[in-house]
């Protein structure tokens, strides 16, 4: 319980430190989902979402079994007891077995359903890309997890064994110092393997400036990301720390939306960027690090799971399978609570965004034109909404502008 009441009060001092949405009194006839889009786009839409949530589903639940299976019972203790002859003792050397195990099997059990996957995108024409190219990304991916599942399991270990009292405290540390690196060095290591990037055109990158100068922010990179190559959707996003940070936009956004929409992507981001939501993400990651730590710490006192999963004791690499999946389901049973502060820091920048275009109707046409493009779903289901929804719904969103301008005529 205390470590529930420990995450729950850093996911709400987050969402105090978020700029609220003013509700006002006066709001806009209720917008409906026909208003904006016409029988063919809400069919296309449902016909698209419904065997790609399924594919999702599909996706998570191999993911668990095979977690389960590799770190539960039978499945752990032959892992263990495998991983420690073929390492000769090497404790070191196990656990980097036993990482790069739990990373590769389920990626390949997996992997089935995400080429079915990838064949429904290209069906519907949101990938551009061959099979090659998905299963490129989908190789280099799992490298860097493969390296990340090393490099934690190692620091694991190692602080496991050196500290026998005080390794949850120096675990839980050490994530977090891990959790603002990897936010801070991503997009220096991670994102260009997966894109070419250029800067914007001049012109762009003014009205860019204006924007962010107007809300007070400065802004050094931006970027435009080439995505075409891959696919046919649009988006932006904010990415980095400190000298890592830049605004990215996607190349087939710039191509196909008018300026002012282009204006409004922008100034949602610039919202990011002055409301410190890449931080706040960070602080998050380190609150689920330190409430993961010390429910982990409580878990292997207990001397029958050690035995369960054929572990001597905490500090031995036969544990890591056990925490692969403890990690997957911990991560599945926050997920509405993390969403739920995502769709919060979506929504303010959103209204970010309207205060500094003052543009609503933009922001109507730009929510549709990219419902459209992405085929969003237009009429969610609510339990798949309230879990597995990162931004607020189209509709949702469509709403907020109405409101807005009927708050500021």
């Amino acid at each position: 319980m205390k470590r529930f009441v420990f995450f729950s009060i850093v996911v709400f001092a987050v969402i105090a430190a978020t700029p609220a949405v003013a509700f006002a009194a006066v709001h806009a006839p209720r917008a409906r989902v026909e208003d904006y889009f016409s029988a063919a786009d809400i069919a296309r839409s449902q016909d698209y979402r419904g065997l790609a949530y399924f594919f999702g589903f599909v996706s998570l639940a191999l993911n668990l079994i095979v977690l389960g299976l590799l770190g539960l019972g039978r499945g752990s203790r032959g892992l263990g007891v495998w991983s420690a002859r073929v390492a000769r003792g090497r404790r070191w050397v196990q656990a980097v077995i036993l990482a790069g195990l739990v990373t590769v099997v389920p990626t390949l059990v997996v992997l089935p359903a995400g080429i079915a996957a990838w064949y429904h995108q290209r069906a519907f024409g949101l990938v551009t890309n061959q099979l090659s190219g998905f299963l490129s990304d989908t190789a280099k991916a799992t490298g860097f997890s493969l390296v990340a599942a090393a490099v934690v399991a190692l620091v694991y270990i190692v602080l496991a064994k050196k500290l026998p009292r005080a390794w949850p405290f120096a675990v839980a540390a050490a994530g977090c110092a891990l959790t603002f690196l990897a936010i801070f060095i991503l997009p220096i290591i991670y994102e260009p393997v997966f894109s070419s990037f250029r800067p914007v055109d001049p012109a762009t990158r003014a009205r860019v400036i204006a924007i962010a100068a107007k809300e007070g922010v400065k802004v050094d990179k931006v970027l435009i990301s080439l995505q075409s190559v891959r696919t046919t959707t649009e988006n932006a996003y904010v990415s980095g720390l400190g000298a890592t940070k830049r605004v990215v936009l996607y190349d087939t956004l710039l191509a196909r939306l008018q300026p002012r929409e282009v204006d409004l992507v922008v100034a949602h981001e610039i919202g990011h960027v002055k409301h410190n939501d890449i931080l706040k993400g960070a602080l998050l990651g380190s609150a689920g690090v330190i409430a993961g730590t010390a429910a982990v710490w409580w878990l292997l006192r207990r001397r029958r799971l050690l035995d369960y999963i054929g572990a001597r004791d905490h500090a031995d690499p036969a544990v890591l399978p056990f925490l692969a999946f403890f990690i997957a389901v911990a991560t599945l049973v926050t997920l509405p609570l993390q969403n739920y502060v995502s769709r919060h820091i979506e929504a303010a920048a959103d209204h970010a965004a309207l205060v500094a275009t003052n543009d609503p109707q933009g922001a109507v046409s730009l929510e549709a034109d990219l419902a459209r493009a992405d085929l969003a779903d237009l009429t969610p289901n609510t339990f798949v909404e309230f879990v597995f929804f990162t931004h607020p719904s189209t509709m949702e969103r469509i709403q907020a502008a109405l409101d807005y301008e009927a708050q500021h005529p």
